[in-house]
């Protein structure tokens, strides 16, 4: 009997940039030991742009993940067995047929396109921004190999939908912590390399300034928006 191969949509406003970079890596990595894909994965947007953000496509190629001919999807998706968001919409605005067990979550990473500062010359703007697309690309890995990881598990498609969104949600909550230990400058080398699971809130807020306690604060708001978000792309199942 032939395994069943889940389809993957990764959304975003434009698909310029995060949502195509989502989908290049999943298609890259998405195959089994024996080099057998194991996932169908598309992109779209809700406000199509016109074409691939050329920085997206230059930062993939650094690490061998092709996109292709540069592509914007149309709007009408379907069907597919998981929804990831990558950024802020109206769920509105972008019509998909899921399967009726189909996981919907959000996965909000910053838009790398939206790095810049009018005061810096041309020159620094750009490198600027192409590594902020860089650490996008970097982030957006991470989490698409944790769930290749889920993907591939035996017990992966004996889980039910709420066990299943629930695990991708905590790849992203997990991704979001390191990603925030990382910015913290006062945070010592030895704590940021922890395993996060051993460290303790204690621990972590007794080495931040003021300033690093807001990003904190905004950083757990995230994690409570992504929480609440599992089901909102499609609405609440």
């Amino acid at each position: 009997m032939k395994q069943y191969i889940p389809v993957v949509l990764f959304v975003c406003v434009h698909n310029t940039a995060r949502s195509q970079m989502a989908e290049g890596l999943l298609r890259h990595y998405g195959r089994n030991r024996e080099g057998e894909k194991i996932v169908e994965v598309i992109s779209c947007g809700t406000k199509p742009a016109e074409r691939t953000n050329e920085i997206a496509v230059s930062v993939m190629n650094e690490i061998h993940v092709d996109l292709g001919t540069p592509k914007i999807q149309r709007k009408e998706i379907g069907p597919v067995d998981y929804i990831i968001s990558l950024c802020e919409m109206d769920a509105g605005e972008c019509t998909v047929e899921s399967r009726d067990d189909a996981v919907h979550v959000s996965w909000q990473v910053g838009d790398p396109a939206q790095i810049g500062d009018p005061a810096q010359t041309f020159a620094d703007a750009e490198e600027k921004k192409i590594e902020a697309f860089r650490k996008t690309r970097d982030r957006l890995e991470e989490r698409v190999k944790g769930f290749l990881n889920l993907l591939l598990s035996d017990r992966w498609a004996e889980m039910d939908r709420e066990v299943r969104t629930n695990a991708l949600l905590e790849i992203h909550a997990r991704q979001l912590t390191f990603e925030l230990l990382d910015s913290l400058e006062t945070v010592s080398a030895d704590k940021k390399q922890r395993n996060v699971s051993t460290m303790t809130l204690k621990e972590l807020v007794l080495e931040l300034n003021v300033s690093e306690l807001w990003k904190v604060g905004m950083a757990l708001a995230g994690l409570v928006t992504a929480a609440f978000g599992a089901g909102w792309f499609l609405g609440a199942p």
